[in-house]
């Protein structure tokens, strides 16, 4: 069965979060300026993606309406 994705957008702090299956006690690594990726601390599994001051990244307004709709 797939993993459940669920997508967060924080439109006063412009971060956009990602989380892949449920919650694991995960560990934050900076692969860019203002980007993370989330791995498990039990194994190398992804289990989200955090960008920070995502409007200056992506300025496509359909991607910010979508966010709209996930809100």
């Amino acid at each position: 069965m797939a993993e459940e994705i669920k997508i967060g957008y924080d439109k006063k702090g412009d971060v956009l979060e990602i989380f892949f299956g449920e919650p694991v006690p995960s560990i934050a690594h900076e692969v860019t300026k203002g980007v993370f990726l989330r791995r498990s601390i039990n194994d190398v599994r992804l289990t989200g993606i955090t960008i920070l001051s995502l409007t200056k990244r992506f300025k496509d307004l359909e991607l910010m309406s979508i966010l709209t709709l996930v809100n």
